[in-house]
């Protein structure tokens, strides 16, 4: 489908327009909930400061983590 133009994220009509022959299958929500939980819990385990901004992301502030893995490296 991405030969065809099709992106992530794109409604369903544009993306059949491009790619008749698409076929089109369900998710599964709570799995991906579940599993974005269980990153949120890693991130929450090197710093307090996650701000979760979706089901897949986040932002960490992991500035006060050096003692853990060393200073940016150049």
């Amino acid at each position: 489908a991405k030969v065809f133009g099709v992106r992530g994220g794109m409604p369903g009509r544009k993306a059949r327009e491009l790619c008749p022959q698409l076929i089109f299958v369900g998710g599964h929500f709570s799995e991906y909930q579940r599993l974005g939980d269980a990153a949120i819990k890693v991130l929450d385990d090197f710093t307090p400061v996650v701000e979760r901004i979706s089901i897949d992301e986040a932002f960490a502030d992991v500035a006060g983590c050096t003692h853990l893995f060393g200073p940016p490296q150049e």
